[in-house]
């Protein structure tokens, strides 16, 4: 490769690391995406700002803003990144063998309680497959989503999209034996007002409704607590004995076999309307290791999704279990 082409290469490499930086919002998302330190990540992109001679990235101690150069810069690079990946794509579909990078966009949770299990198991089946796991629960919006394999949790499947069915997404109302020895269990809905009851929020929030079906009908029940997160906060502080927490089944199922946490009112809980979804351009050729994929995770989970056989285990060994105290109150 002579030395022009060789300069090429790596301004081309360094535009496809900064869309990455971008849309993982860090230098250690990028890096785990590109197999890079971010160190290596953070030099990278400074040689790329010197180059151009502008900032691209604001840099803070927790995190990363566009400048306005880098907002005008980025819109450019991403289109450039998103063809050059189709031309990857065009190319790979020459071949029956699934090989390339792989870019999969699924919601936090999902992903590192279920999803990172089964990665190794895939990628030593296709060794010529690259993995790039976005993290996120941005929706997929036309040409701007360009994501090869998208997972959510939704009423319906995604408009526009091949998609197919994963699992139910039941939730789970659950707290720790620690928790429950302290503060009593809730024998009634109602009850959980007089309880710190952990929320799930993007937005922080600490107060929430939560339906439940009795009385003949699905009522709210207005419910509050001292925490408000993300999945895997809230996940981390109910085990922590904290609280009670309204949790996908997926995320705590293996915790209620192992008796690390006790499901709540379970008789109360509505039939869940969610799902959760795989999903996938049908506006492109379906290149060999979109397939794969797509074939491999509804043979892992939608024949039998694991994280249901666990509670149904967990069910089963309840009926054997003391019945649970009535509530004290906090």
């Amino acid at each position: 490769m002579s030395e022009s082409s060789r300069r090429k290469q790596v301004q081309s490499d360094d535009l496809s690391l900064f869309v990455l930086t971008v849309e993982h919002g860090s230098f250690s998302g990028a890096g785990m995406a590109a197999g890079l330190t971010p160190t290596a990540v953070s030099k990278r992109i400074a040689k790329l700002e010197e180059r151009l001679g502008v900032r691209l990235l604001e840099r803070t101690t927790r995190s990363l803003k566009l400048t306005e150069s880098g907002m005008i810069y980025f819109e450019r690079a991403r289109r450039i990144a998103v063809d050059i990946r189709t031309a990857e794509q065009a190319a790979q579909l020459t071949s029956d063998q699934p090989r390339g990078t792989l870019r999969i966009n699924c919601p936090a949770a999902f992903s590192e309680k279920q999803l990172t299990k089964l990665i190794p198991e895939f990628l030593q089946r296709y060794p010529n497959v690259r993995i790039s796991l976005i993290v996120g629960d941005r929706s997929p919006v036309g040409g701007e989503f360009e994501d090869d394999v998208v997972i959510r949790s939704a009423v319906a499947p995604l408009t526009g999209f091949h998609s197919h069915y994963l699992s139910s997404n039941r939730w789970v109302v659950c707290a720790a034996p620690s928790y429950l020895q302290a503060c009593g269990a809730p024998m009634r809905p109602f009850d959980l007002q007089q309880h710190n009851c952990l929320i799930v929020s993007g937005n922080g929030l600490t107060s929430e409704e939560w339906l439940f079906e009795f009385d003949q009908s699905v009522q709210p029940v207005r419910v509050a607590g001292n925490f408000g997160g993300f999945g895997s906060a809230v996940y981390e502080t109910v085990k922590a004995g904290l609280g009670i927490a309204k949790l996908p089944e997926f995320l705590v199922a293996a915790d209620i076999r192992e008796r690390r946490l006790r499901e709540l009112l379970p008789e109360a809980m509505p039939r869940e309307s969610r799902a959760m979804y795989l999903s996938y351009r049908r506006d492109r050729p379906v290149p060999a290791k979109t397939s794969a994929f797509v074939h491999f995770l509804l043979e892992r989970i939608a024949v039998r999704p694991p994280w249901e056989l666990a509670a149904q285990d967990a069910h089963h060994a309840s009926r054997f279990s003391t019945a649970p105290a009535s509530a004290t109150g906090k």
